[in-house]
């Protein structure tokens, strides 16, 4: 086999298992949306989640890279048994770590692995009818789709009222499906200290807090009350409020002030 031909076959080979890695996450998410109500927020934030990104792209296609490995040794008339079995088992792998000591939650999980698992193995074997401009024009619009959903704020506010000062910020609504941020910018050695009163008429509610690299931020607990972030160098947070079809108002205040001592 020519090198052209090589790079044509491994190029084939690795826009497949984008297809089929990036058309199971997709029909992950179209099964949360439905499971949700259609809760596009929902959706959004599993989807942005890396542990997803790692199982559907990091896991599978590994994982499909050593069943090739194993099934090109294998006789032809044993290739597709041995394909079955091998994707089989690496429906059921992931899950024998953590959930060994607990056999009917590791049976069920390992039956969802499995089904997953054998739906990426016939979406690869589709792509072997298919043409290399048709698999690979595929993948990147999958893979362009998952991107969009993950960025996209679908955030819904209703009657969004907001006044904010150099020490607090105040909101009131009639509804908020989806997040809200509020940046505060401390400077290395600062200590932020800040409360959050929520006064909700009906709906769910929380909050986290996010770096300027979209990293969720360790909090300290001065009181029952009160949250402290310490700050290693100067850079923007942003205290994310989420609400879940929530109706209410809520408020936080804050202090800025010099590091203690202990730090």
């Amino acid at each position: 086999m020519t090198d052209q031909n090589w790079t044509a076959k491994y190029a084939r080979g690795v826009f497949s298992k984008l297809a089929a890695s990036g058309s199971l996450f997709l029909l992950y998410g179209i099964v949360i949306i439905f499971t949700s109500g259609f809760d596009l927020v929902g959706v959004s934030e599993a989807i942005r989640m890396r542990v997803w990104w790692a199982i559907f792209f990091g896991y599978a296609n590994g994982f499909s890279l050593i069943a090739d490995v194993i099934i090109w040794r294998t006789p032809s008339e044993r290739k597709q048994i041995a394909s079955l079995l091998l994707y089989i088992l690496g429906g059921f792998a992931p899950f024998l770590p953590f959930l060994s000591d607990n056999v009917w939650l590791f049976m069920f999980a390992g039956i969802l692995g499995v089904g997953s698992s054998l739906i990426y193995y016939g979406i690869l074997k589709l792509c072997e009818r298919l043409k290399f401009r048709e698999i690979a024009s595929g993948s990147l619009l999958i893979l362009g789709l998952l991107v969009a959903a993950a960025r996209t704020d679908f955030t819904v506010t209703e009657e969004w009222t907001e006044v904010r000062s150099e020490t607090s910020y105040e909101a009131e609504f009639t509804y908020l499906n989806g997040y809200k941020a509020v940046p505060i910018d401390i400077t290395k050695g600062q200590e932020l200290e800040f409360t959050i009163t929520w006064g909700m008429a009906n709906g769910g509610n929380g909050f986290h807090v996010l770096d300027e690299k979209d990293r969720y931020v360790g909090l300290e607990n001065a009181d029952d009350k009160k949250y402290k972030i310490r700050a290693g160098r100067d850079q923007r947070y942003r205290i994310i409020l989420t609400g879940k079809k929530l109706k209410g108002s809520v408020r936080i205040t804050w202090t800025i002030q010099p590091a203690s001592s202990s730090s």
